[in-house]
C-alpha cells in the first residue's frame, strides 16, 4: 500500500528530481502532495491499481503496457475518463521530474463523456416536493441549503458558525479555493436556528443528535430518503446542485457569476448547464 503523502508546506515547493525519488511509491507520494484529501484518496487508488498491473515497475513500463491497462478500464464513460485522466497526470509528472525518460502517457486519449446531465435535472416542483417531505429542522434546512446555494455536499456539511455571514456563506471547495456564496437571508436565519447554547464559532452547523458533525454519508441518506418520499425516485445531493445551476441560468443568471458561485475552475464546466433544460421547465 502506498502511504498517504504529507501536506505540502511553503518550504517544500521545490521540484523533486531523479536523485531524490527512489521508488515508484515515493514518486506517487510526491505527485499527491498538496492535493485535497478526497482527491488524494481517489488518485492513490488509481496509482496503486496501475503499479500493481506493471510487472517491473514504472521505469520499465512501455506505451504498450499503458495502452493495455487503459483498455482494461471499464465502467461508465465518466469513470473511464476520470481514471485515464488520473493516469495521464501521474505519467506526465513522472516525466516532468525526470523519474522516467519520456512521458509514455501521451499515447492515452481521454474518452468523451456521454452527456446525461438532463437525466439528473430536477424540476422546481420536484425540489419543492423533496424539501416538503424532509423532516422539519435540520434535514429540511440541509435540503434548502443544497438547492439555494448549489454547494457540494462536502462543502455543506463542513460549514461552521463562523462561516455564516450577513448575506452569504464562506466555504473552501475543490483545489482549496475559498469563495463566498450568496444565499437568501431567511435561509441564514434558519441555519442559525440550529445553533445550540454555548457552541463555539468553530462548531459545525449540521450535527447528529449526540452533537458530533453530520457526515457526508448521513447527509446523502437524508437527501435520498427525501427524494424517494417526495418524488418517488432516488436522487443525490449533487442533483440539487444541478437543479440550482440550470434553473439559475434559465432565470437569467450570468454564466460567470454562476461559475464563481459554484466554485468551478473553468467556465466551460459551468456552460454545460446551458440548454439542457427544456423551456417548459421540466427536466
Amino acid at each position: 500500500m502506498i502511504p498517504s503523502p504529507p501536506v505540502r508546506t511553503p518550504g517544500s515547493m521545490t521540484t523533486p528530481t531523479l536523485r531524490t525519488i527512489a521508488t515508484d511509491e515515493h514518486l506517487v507520494k510526491l505527485w499527491l502532495s498538496g492535493r485535497p484529501v478526497t482527491t488524494r484518496r481517489v488518485y492513490l487508488a488509481e496509482a496503486t491499481s496501475f503499479l500493481d498491473f506493471l510487472a517491473n515497475g514504472l521505469r520499465s513500463a512501455t506505451t504498450a503496457d499503458v495502452l493495455v491497462y487503459a483498455e482494461s478500464i471499464t465502467g461508465a464513460s465518466a469513470t473511464r475518463a476520470r481514471r485515464i485522466s488520473t493516469l495521464k497526470s501521474l505519467l506526465g509528472f513522472a516525466a516532468k521530474v525526470g523519474y522516467t525518460s519520456t512521458n509514455i502517457g501521451t499515447v492515452l486519449r481521454v474518452p468523451k463523456i456521454i452527456g446525461r446531465l438532463h437525466e439528473r435535472l430536477l424540476a422546481e416542483s420536484e425540489v419543492t416536493g423533496m424539501i416538503k417531505e424532509a423532516a422539519s429542522g435540520r434535514n429540511r434546512i440541509l435540503l434548502r441549503l443544497l438547492y439555494l446555494s448549489g454547494l457540494r455536499i462536502t462543502e455543506a456539511v463542513g460549514i461552521r458558525w463562523i462561516d455564516l455571514g450577513p448575506a452569504g456563506i464562506s466555504v473552501v471547495g475543490k483545489g482549496s479555493r475559498a469563495r463566498t456564496v450568496a444565499v437568501p437571508k431567511d435561509l441564514l436565519v434558519e441555519l442559525r436556528s440550529l445553533r445550540l447554547v454555548n457552541e463555539s464559532d468553530t462548531t459545525r452547523v449540521f450535527k447528529v443528535a449526540k452533537g458530533t458533525p453530520l457526515s457526508v454519508r448521513q447527509a446523502r441518506r437524508i437527501v435520498s430518503t427525501a427524494a424517494l418520499e417526495g418524488i418517488g425516485r432516488p436522487a443525490s445531493p449533487h442533483w440539487l446542485r444541478h437543479a440550482h445551476a440550470s434553473i439559475a441560468l434559465e432565470k437569467g443568471c450570468p454564466l460567470h457569476v454562476l461559475r464563481d458561485s459554484l466554485g468551478h475552475a473553468s467556465i466551460s464546466t459551468t456552460s454545460r448547464y446551458l440548454g439542457v433544460r427544456p423551456a417548459s421547465g421540466r427536466p
